[in-house]
Formats: C-alpha cells, structure tokens, sequence
C-alpha cells in the first residue's frame, strides 16, 4: 500500500515549542495503521454472535426428588455452572413443570450469600430449566457421615467449632428467608452444601411456600414414591411433604398447626441435632410409621444421650428449637442465632436457663486474667458473693418495682382520675375480687373522695365476703344503686344464705359479682364432693331449664380438672369464671355459648360431642394450649381452627362416641 507523507515531513530546526506540537498534530493518522480494518480479530464478539447452543459440555452431576442436575459450560459466561431439569419421566407433566419453575422462581427471589444463586429460568427444547451456580464440595450429611466413620482427613477439617460456624450461616440464610416471607420446609443435612473454601449454600427449594400464600394440599392424594438412598434421608411428597426425622410435627399431621416459621426452626434444630451427634434424629428407627409417630409425640432422646460430651447449652438450644409443641420453640430464627451467638462467646444460652454458678462459671471462663483474684474472693468469701448477688437482684427488682409504680403514676397524672378509673371500671368485671381490690384502692390513694371508686370498692370487698366493710363502702359512694347489696350484705351478716344470695344477684343481673363472689366461696370449701355442689347449684341457677339431677359432675382438686355432663339446655357456664381450673371438658351440650369462657386461666378445653356457638371466642382464650374437638368442629369452623394452629394451640380431633 502506497501511504504519501503530508508536506513538511520534518520540523524545522530551532523551531519553537508551539511549532513543533503544531507539526506533530498534522501528522498523517494512516501511519498507525498497518492492519487493514477489515483483517482486525475480535475473538469473543465472533464466538457470542456465532453461538447457536449457550450451554455445552453436559454431564450428569447430581439428582434428588423430581429433577436432575447437569454440569454444564456456559459459553456466554465460559465458566462451569449447574443446570437443573425435571427427570425424563415427569418432563411433559404441566403440573410437574409449574412446580418446578415455581422452584427456581422462589430460589432466584431470594439473594443471599448462603443460599444457591439462580443465573437463568428458561425452555430447551419444550423442557423447562433453569441454572445455578456450580457447588463443588461436600453435603453437610456426607461431612457427618464420614465424622462417623472417623475419617482422619474430615476430622482435621470440621472441628465442632467450623460445623457450629456452618450451621449459624445456615440459620442466618433462613433468618433472611423469612424475612422475604419464604419458608423452606425441607431443609436437612443434605440440602446444604460446603464447597473447599468454606463457603455455605442452602439449596432445594423445592417445597418452599411463601408465608400466607393459600396452599391447597390434596388430602386425598396418593403419596408418591420414596425417593432415598437411606431410610432417614427420604423427602415424602403428596399428603406428607418433608423429611422424616427432620420434619415438624405439623408437616406430619396437619391439625397440629399450620407450616410457619417455627416449622423450618424445628428443622435447624434437627439439623443441630445430627451436628453434635453425627446421627440424625430417630435414625435407628427404620419403620417410617414410629418415626412419623414420635416425632408426634415428641418422643426423641436428647443429643447427650446419644453422645455424652455434648454441651448441656447447645443440647438446651436444640431441644428448645425441636420442641413438639409450636409454641415452645424459639419463635423466630434471630431468637435462636441470639443463643448460638451467647453459646460462641461464652454467655448463658436463654433456653437453658442458667443458673448463678453457671453464669459465675462462664464469666470467670471470659475473663481468665482475673480469675484467679475472683477465685480467691469466690473461696473466701462464698457468703459475700451470694450477698451480693442477692442485694443486686433485690436493687434490680426494686427499681424496677419503681419504675413500674412510676409509669402508673405518670399515666395517672396526665390521663387523669377520671380516664384511669373509666377504663379499670370497664375492666372490672373481668378481674378477680382480690386484683380488684388493690386496684381501687390505689386509685383511692391518690382521690380519697371519689365517689365512683368507693361504690366500685364495695363490690370488690363484697365479693370478698367482707360485708361490714362493703356496705361502709356503698354508703361513701352516696350512690342509690347499691341499696339492694347493702341489704343483702347485712343479710349475710347476720344469717348467711349463700343460695339464697347466688339467686338474688342472677336475678338483679349482678352476674360479675356473682362469679367473683363464687370464687371466694369455692377457695372456702375443702371437700371435693362440696364443690361438686356447689357448681351444680350454680349451673342450674345460671341456666333456668337444667335441673340438678340432669347433671353429672366430676372434679379433681389436684389435677384442677372438671367435667360437665348434662342436658342440651346448659347455655353458660359463665360462674366458674375464675375458678383454678388447667382442665375443663364438656359434654352433651348444644348451642353452647363460649364467651364466658374467654378469659378463663385453664389450659385444656375438651368440647367433644358439644355444639358450639361463637367459635370465635377459641380465639380470645389466652391460656389455651390444648383442645380436643369432634370431626363435626373440624369441618364447621375449618378457619378457626387454622387460626388457633398458627397460635400454637395444639388440636386433637377425637372420634365422636
């Protein structure tokens, strides 16, 4: 090619600075060309333009439940990655297909550095798939397995320290999980994954749901077939969806309470569990029925058992998270990192509950410089330790006796006397005599001529049965509707009907006073057969139709057990309000109104063979742990009881007799 120079092809001698540059600028740009534009190379544009297949290289890598997973090369990227497809025998199944992609959706909604990352949700070939990042490592139950075996190169590696480091990524994964409303309900050793650098991913997302999202499980459905290398590593799908052994109570039997957080923290706690073991929970039980059954039952040994030296803290967190009983786990996974993270730096865990000489114990272990001078005062002075320890704990409990008579104070004096004393009377009905009682005395203190708070006083000091001081305290109140319990109160006073006096209050509607007024009659009684009496007498004075031969009673003074057999007509048993009672069953009643029931302390309620009124009032029961229902329950007041599921109120439909 011929290239003619431009004119002045060298620069004048003595030329000045600014001549010079100006020469070089007219410079002809065609000298720096010596490859022809069309002859230029651009290797990685050609390959992505020329691309017809992005991924190549397949091999088969892993497979688990209803797909497959590929070790594929992404020529776009030109890096290994994992690509998952459903097996060859579910690939034009519809609803397979949505199942999956709802799958990688889920996965790839989630960002986090220890949960599996989605890179592309696509078709090939009229096959759904998607692609992920390429794991290399270890599962965490291959890591357990070969710790069981003893394998010297597995022991070097994962000391209980690096596995109680991998388990707190774990956590905080499904920490952040919940936090986007994902449950993952089948996490279990083998969904976890460790590659050589020590990075933690959570995979299989397969059951996930998203929280409050409507789930319609086929409860007819047939169960699909076991998919398992061993008997303890199984994922169930149709009725039952999850792992024995790793499974929550609730996921085995749905009326123990609807799949929510505390479902997955029962899996962390298995997964803790096989940790400081190296077994899996119920894995020496190979009949898949006794596994589903105790874990039920809660019938699982604690993790010293099975190995002797693990930490009584770490055993309290595990058995807190694995509890059968929802309500009894940790109700959020920060709650649980929270002991993990005082477990790492040698603070009391919350769920074991520590005692002084633990937390001495663990203090001197965080402070060894001194040790040894605490020691000594700990050996020489043992008294003035428990001393100190007690004037602290009575100064802590005193301040904040303080604190709270302050706030009450504060509320007082800037509501005033009149708000505060609306919303006790509003209340009064609802409390006890003897609560009452100090209430409105308080109130007193602070406007001993509040008319209102006198009259209010009298019932409380009536209920209690002292009726001299009672009546001086409707008199105080000048108010005239008190007139009729100040001549049942001198009544009393002189020839004490107590019958009489239940008939006199429910006839003037004085139903409050007479459920608290029966409290104190019931302490009074210290025959089981009296009491039984006694609540006979007010069934029938509080349901007019019922007469007391209709009525078969039981109660159990130690068990603080009643039960109540009787005609359809019983519409209320309002009276036994505030009785000390942890069981109540009742039968053979119809329209049976549960209002009165609300604030009842008990915490059982059988309601077999009784037809409800108000379900909603279920709801209201604050003390509530355990209700026996019949089938006719289950079906009419389904919403409900998934409500008081999700409370951790635990169901259990009994078979009508």
């Amino acid at each position: 090619m011929n290239i003619k120079p431009p004119k002045n092809h060298s620069p004048i001698p003595d030329s000045s600075v600014e001549e010079l540059e100006n020469f070089f600028q007219q410079r002809d740009n065609r000298l720096l060309h010596f490859t022809p534009e069309e002859e230029r190379i651009f290797p990685l544009m050609d390959q992505l333009q020329k691309q017809t297949n992005r991924y190549d290289a397949i091999e088969f890598y892993a497979k688990g439940g209803s797909k497959e997973v590929f070790k594929v090369f992404d020529q776009s990227t030109g890096r290994f990655i994992a690509m998952a497809s459903l097996k060859e025998e579910y690939a034009s199944d519809k609803d397979k297909q949505e199942q999956f992609l709802r799958e990688a959706r889920i996965t790839a909604y989630l960002s986090h550095p220890n949960i599996v990352p989605v890179y592309n949700i696509d078709f090939r070939e009229n096959h759904p798939f998607f692609t992920m990042k390429l794991i290399e490592g270890d599962s965490l139950s291959k890591i357990i397995r070969e710790l069981r075996k003893q394998n010297p190169k597995y022991k070097r590696r994962y000391s209980l320290n690096s596995l109680m480091d991998i388990f707190v990524k774990v956590c905080e994964a499904i920490g952040y999980a919940h936090s986007r409303g994902v449950l993952h309900l089948d996490l279990k050793p083998d969904n976890i994954r460790i590659n050589n650098y020590g990075e933690v991913l959570v995979c299989d997302w397969g059951i996930a749901r998203i929280i409050n999202e409507k789930k319609e499980e086929k409860s007819n459905a047939a169960p699909h077939p076991i998919d398992a290398d061993l008997i303890n590593e199984i994922t169930l799908t149709g009725t039952i969806k999850g792992t024995p052994g790793y499974m929550a109570p609730e996921q085995v039997k749905s009326e123990l309470g609807n799949k929510t957080i505390q479902t997955d923290i029962y899996a962390l706690g298995a997964i803790l569990y096989a940790i400081l073991t190296l077994h899996s929970p119920l894995d020496h039980i190979k009949d898949i029925d006794q596994v589903l059954d105790k874990t039920v039952q809660g019938e699982i040994a604690p993790p010293s058992l099975i190995t002797a030296t693990v930490s009584k803290s770490l055993e309290a967190i595990c058995c807190k998270a694995m509890h059968h009983i929802q309500s009894n786990r940790y109700s959020s996974v920060n709650l649980l990192l929270t002991d993990l993270h005082n477990f790492q730096h040698g603070f009391a865990t919350q769920a074991e509950g520590a005692s002084l000489l633990k937390v001495l114990h663990l203090f001197i272990k965080r402070h060894k410089i001194s040790s040894l001078l605490l020691g000594i005062i700990t050996v020489s002075t043992p008294v003035f330790m428990f001393n100190l320890y007690q004037k602290e704990r009575i100064a802590t409990n005193n301040l904040k006796l303080y604190r709270q008579e302050q706030e009450v104070a504060d509320f007082f004096h800037a509501a005033g006397g009149f708000s505060i004393l609306q919303k006790f009377r509003n209340e009064f009905g609802r409390q006890n005599a003897t609560s009452n009682l100090k209430a409105v005395n308080f109130i007193l203190a602070k406007n001993p001529n509040n008319q209102t708070a006198h009259g209010l006083k009298g019932l409380a000091q009536f209920a209690l049965r002292q009726y001299a001081e009672a009546i001086a305290s409707f008199k105080m109140s000048k108010s005239a509707k008190y007139n009729d319990l100040i001549l049942l109160a001198q009544q009393q006073m002189t020839q004490k009907d107590d019958l009489k006096m239940f008939k006199l209050l429910h006839k003037a509607g004085r139903y409050p006073l007479a459920e608290q007024t029966f409290e104190t009659v019931f302490k009074e009684l210290t025959k089981a057969d009296e009491r039984v009496h006694w609540i006979k007498e007010l069934t029938v004075i509080f349901n007019k139709q019922v007469k007391a031969e209709e009525l078969k009673i039981q109660y159990k003074v130690n068990r603080k057990y009643l039960s109540i057999t009787g005609p359809s007509s019983i519409k209320t048993l309002r009276f036994l309000r505030h009785l000390p009672l942890n069981t109540v069953k009742v039968n053979n009643m119809n329209s049976f109104n549960l209002n009165s029931f609300k604030i009842l302390g008990f915490k059982t309620l059988n309601l077999v063979n009784s037809t409800l009124e108000n379900a909603n009032a279920l709801l209201s029961m604050q003390h509530l742990k355990h209700l026996y229902l019949d089938k006719r329950h289950n079906e009419k007041h389904k919403e409900i009881i998934e409500q008081l599921h999700s409370k951790g109120i635990r169901i259990l439909v009994v078979p009508l007799p």
